[in-house]
Formats: C-alpha cells, sequence, structure tokens
C-alpha cells in the first residue's frame, strides 16, 4: 500500500512540475513577444524622433541665415536698408 501512495504521489509532483515548466515556458514566449513589441515600438519612436530633431535643426538653420547680414538676400539686410532709408528721410 505504501508502495502504491509513494507511486501516485511521484507521479503528482512529476505531473506538478511538468504543468509549471509548461506554465512557465508560455509566460516567457508571452513576455518576450510583449517586450519585443515595445522595443520595435520605441525604435520607431526614436526614428520619428531623430527624423524630426533633423527638421527642426534646418528649419532653425533657415531661420539663422535670415538674421545675418549676407550681401543683400536676408532679413537682416532688408532690415538693414529700411533703417538706413529711415534715418535718411529724418
Amino acid at each position: 500500500m505504501v508502495g502504491g501512495w509513494a507511486t501516485a504521489i511521484a507521479a503528482t509532483i512529476g505531473a506538478g512540475h511538468l504543468i509549471v515548466r509548461l506554465f512557465v515556458k508560455a509566460v516567457r514566449a508571452a513576455l518576450f513577444e510583449q517586450t519585443q513589441g515595445f522595443k520595435d515600438d520605441l525604435e520607431t519612436l526614436e526614428e520619428w524622433w531623430v527624423e524630426r530633431l533633423e527638421q527642426i535643426e534646418d528649419r532653425l538653420d533657415r531661420i539663422d541665415r535670415e538674421l545675418r547680414p549676407n550681401g543683400g538676400a536676408s532679413l537682416r539686410d532688408t532690415v538693414d536698408r529700411l533703417e538706413k532709408w529711415a534715418t535718411s528721410q529724418t
């Protein structure tokens, strides 16, 4: 009788161990899939931010060029000409 109980307990423990291993494996796979999706999202966001920052830098460069004299075509040159004209009119 004791041998039968020992066999039943050993089989139950073995089945429990197998169930736990399968559960851990399934959870690990689900977590990996979720973290992989999160990683992909972060990479997409990083690419978007890099592109956006490059656009902002380009725009700031264009504005900066307009605020410096360049021989006549910049906004600064136009303001300087208007100021010179206004002072000559007084």
